[in-house]
């Protein structure tokens, strides 16, 4: 599997900053090529078998209804950055319409 740095260099990008680990994966706020913020979800073992295919599905929505998926590598999904609150909690707000 790669590593954080191996998609840094491959993806060029730049200030990975770790926003949220889980059971699958490691999350960073990274900045492109172009200074713009992307989100990278580095998946470990479980994540490549439990995920990998939620990859697919967000490649097939290209951005309408779903975060859209900008590069997808053998244990990464490059994601773009949403602005806002999380979506956790909007939810428990009431608010996830």
């Amino acid at each position: 599997m790669k590593s954080l740095e191996a998609y840094m260099t491959e993806w060029a990008l730049s200030e990975p900053e770790l926003i949220a680990e889980t059971f699958t994966s490691q999350i960073y706020r990274v900045t492109n090529g172009q200074g713009v913020n992307a989100v990278l979800k580095l998946l470990n073992e479980t994540g490549v078998e439990d995920e990998s295919v939620g990859g697919d599905f967000l490649a097939w929505c290209d951005g309408d209804g779903a975060v859209r998926l900008l590069a997808k590598g053998e244990n990464a999904h490059l994601l773009e950055y949403l602005e806002g609150p999380e979506l956790k909690e909007l939810a428990v707000n009431g608010r996830d319409e």
